[in-house]
This record gives C-alpha cells, sequence and structure tokens, in this order.
C-alpha cells in the first residue's frame, strides 16, 4: 500500500481506515497549516492528515512535465548569448545521428562543427542560469543509455527534470500560507498517482478518528 505500514509499526494503531481511504479515493483535504519539517497538516471528515509538501510538489512537478512531453507543448526560451557544446568525436557523432530525439525532450541542438554543437534556445524546463548544466546533463543520459527508445528517454529526462526541480525548492525553502497552502493539497487531490513520488517516496499519511482514540487510548476495550 501506498502509506500506512510504517505509521502502524510507529504508533500501534490499526490501517483499516487507511485501507478504506484508498478505496475511496484521493480525499478533499483542508489546509491547517505548516510544521517546520515541511509537513502540511490537512484536516477532512476522515479525521486528518500530513502531507510532505515536497514529494506532493514533485508529483504535480513529473505529471505536468511528462503531459507537456507527450503533447510536445514545450515552450521554447531564446538565449540572448547561445550556448557551444563540446563533445569528444564518439560523443559528437552520436548526437547528430539522434538529434530529432533529443528535440522530443526539448533540447534542439544544431552542428556547429568540429565536435560541437549550437544551442540557441532551451525548454522551458531548464531554470534561467542551468542552461548548459541541464542540457549536458540531458546528452549523459542518453550517453549512459544509447538503446534508450523515445519513451523511456523522455522518462528518464522528466525525472531529472524533476529531481532537479525539487532540489531547487529545498534550497528556496518554500514555505506556505492559507491560500498557496490549499491549493497545493486541491491539485494533489485531482493529480494522477497522488499517494506516492515520482520516486516512489511517501506522500500522504492518514490519521483517522479512531487512531486517534487509540493513540490517546479513549478506546474501551472489549469486555
Amino acid at each position: 500500500m501506498p502509506f500506512g505500514g510504517a505509521l502502524v509499526k510507529a504508533t500501534d494503531v490499526a490501517h483499516g481506515s487507511t485501507d478504506q481511504v484508498l478505496q475511496a479515493g484521493f480525499p478533499a483535504l483542508t489546509y491547517i497549516g505548516q510544521l517546520h519539517n515541511g509537513l502540511i497538516v490537512a484536516d477532512s471528515t476522515s479525521g486528518f492528515y500530513l502531507v510532505d509538501a515536497k514529494e506532493a510538489m514533485a508529483r504535480l512537478r513529473y505529471n505536468k512535465l511528462e503531459q507537456e512531453l507527450t503533447e510536445l507543448t514545450l515552450t521554447q526560451q531564446v538565449l540572448l548569448t547561445p550556448i557551444i557544446l563540446e563533445l569528444n568525436n564518439t560523443e559528437y557523432e552520436q548526437v547528430l545521428d539522434h538529434l530529432d530525439l533529443f528535440k522530443e525532450v526539448g533540447l534542439v541542438l544544431e552542428d556547429f562543427g568540429r565536435n560541437s554543437l549550437i544551442m540557441k534556445s532551451h525548454p522551458n524546463w531548464i531554470p534561467a542560469g542551468f542552461e548548459e548544466k541541464y542540457a549536458r546533463a540531458t546528452l549523459n543520459l542518453y550517453f549512459n543509455n544509447p538503446r534508450s527508445d523515445v519513451s523511456d528517454f523522455k522518462q528518464q529526462v522528466v525525472l531529472f527534470a524533476v529531481q532537479q526541480s525539487v532540489q531547487h525548492g529545498q534550497q528556496q525553502n518554500t514555505r506556505f500560507n492559507l491560500e498557496t497552502g490549499q491549493s497545493l493539497l486541491d491539485d494533489l487531490q485531482n493529480a494522477d498517482s497522488p499517494y506516492q513520488s515520482p520516486t516512489g517516496k511517501l506522500i500522504l499519511v492518514h490519521f483517522s478518528k479512531r487512531d486517534l482514540q487509540k493513540m490517546f487510548k479513549r478506546v474501551q476495550k472489549n469486555c
């Protein structure tokens, strides 16, 4: 199950309520606040939830970028100064033979001669200031697995872009208020695979009303 096992072991509460939540679908959550460690506290009719904001944003970012790549709607940002990428002989020939593959993920490269390529624009998933770093990393993804088909290569690029985006968000120390926190929860409710991050990490933990009663020993044992 995407969540429940670790919580049961840590708190010695039943996970039946978690099973019910999964069967009912992702719940409508109301934002309460954010803890210092980045967890969002949310309320619902079935109890309260802890949501890992970092992993939730990673899931939403992954879904968005995956859709853009599938629909080839990647917006290009023109570079004021084109970037020259110098490669060795083998890498240069490999890229020239697969320019269409890199174009599928928004990396539009042109032959610049003498084992070099020129990049005049970059896809919107590459943040400003990181154009060359991300372009080289994308090329390396292919060099490390040159037999990848288009679908596999896209998934690799999406996961890489999301991981970098999450790290960038950690450096910015993103904080939420009532409006932005609620917006994140609403987006998560409408997302595909909202229970786990792209790397399989936990997003949501549920505490039912009965779980809380048991933790505070308010449940009477049956005679």
